[in-house]
């Protein structure tokens, strides 16, 4: 395991380092005392794909890590029939999509475009299963490939 110590990753005295088994409880501690609304992820689980600490006096203050986890993306067209009908037509496919996903994977997410506001309240109210409503952020390879800031690993 390789600790990282360096004013290029961050500016204060931390070192970084990719998480252990033997991490876990101290992880779930972290998790439990934030409060997150959202499920501890299964850390030992193949669907992590990065998973990384950030420590200070041999403190975990920090984990990041990434989860091979399926968008559900949906594109139609916004002159077809009602908003109603549109609500139905996605209800259909969303149900037949969302079972095909949960063979594998054990949540999905599905990013709203901002410019379609009632479609979001819609799909909170449907009873379809959607339950949370956070604002999602994304980046692109080649937007991150771009940044200036980006570490040297």
């Amino acid at each position: 395991l390789r600790s990282l110590r360096s004013p290029e990753f961050c500016s204060i005295p931390v070192t970084w380092r990719r998480a252990q088994i033997e991490d876990i409880p101290a992880i779930r501690g972290l998790w439990r005392r934030a409060g997150y609304g959202f499920p501890f992820p299964d850390l030992l689980s193949e669907k992590i794909i990065s998973s990384w600490i950030a420590e200070e006096e041999g403190q975990i203050v920090c984990w990041m890590g990434a989860h091979l986890v399926p968008e559900i993306t949906t594109i139609m067209d916004p002159s077809y029939g009602s908003p109603h009908r549109r609500g139905m037509v996605f209800s259909g496919l969303e149900k037949r999509v969302a079972s095909q996903v949960f063979e594998k994977y054990p949540r999905a997410f599905c990013t709203l475009d901002p410019r379609y506001p009632k479609f979001a309240r819609r799909m909170l109210k449907s009873g379809l299963g959607w339950f949370r409503w956070w604002e999602t952020l994304w980046i692109t390879k080649e937007a991150f490939g771009e940044n200036p800031h980006k570490p040297n690993l």
